[in-house]
């Protein structure tokens, strides 16, 4: 008997079982909803960089199974991408070595009427709204 194989899966949505659902709603399309109600499977969306690398070496060191999911557009952020509507991704890495914990959410921005929920490229969305309802 092996050792069992403790890498955490990855799901970038482009994978085999999301480009088969192509038709269908757009919620399955990720194996993300799926394991979402699989009990012991811990589930992390990452939406920088810094978040990425930090909960990678977390779901490593985690006893239990650990399925993330990626965003293919924030793949290789480096600053504000070319295309309309474009977002800038990009994180700072430190030297040293950092985890982020599973389970503990992130607030980036404090705010007092309202609380808005964002994953993956969406928080970077979330963000930039929240940036353009002040500046109007």
């Amino acid at each position: 008997m092996g050792l069992p194989d403790r890498r955490p899966g990855r799901d970038p949505h482009s994978s085999a079982i999301g480009k088969s659902l192509a038709r269908t709603a757009p919620g399955i399309l990720s194996p993300g909803a799926v394991a979402f109600g699989c009990p012991g499977i811990k589930i992390v969306a990452p939406a920088t960089t810094y978040d990425a690398i930090g909960l990678l070496k977390s779901a490593v060191r985690d006893d239990d199974p650990v399925l993330m999911l990626e965003h293919k557009l924030l793949y290789g952020s480096k600053g504000i991408r070319a295309e309309s509507g474009g977002i800038d991704a990009s994180s700072e890495i430190p030297d040293e070595d950092y985890i982020v914990p599973i389970g503990k959410g992130i607030v980036r921005r404090e705010g007092k009427d309202v609380t808005v929920i964002g994953i993956l490229l969406m928080m970077h969305y979330n963000l930039q709204a929240a940036v353009e309802r002040i500046l109007t």
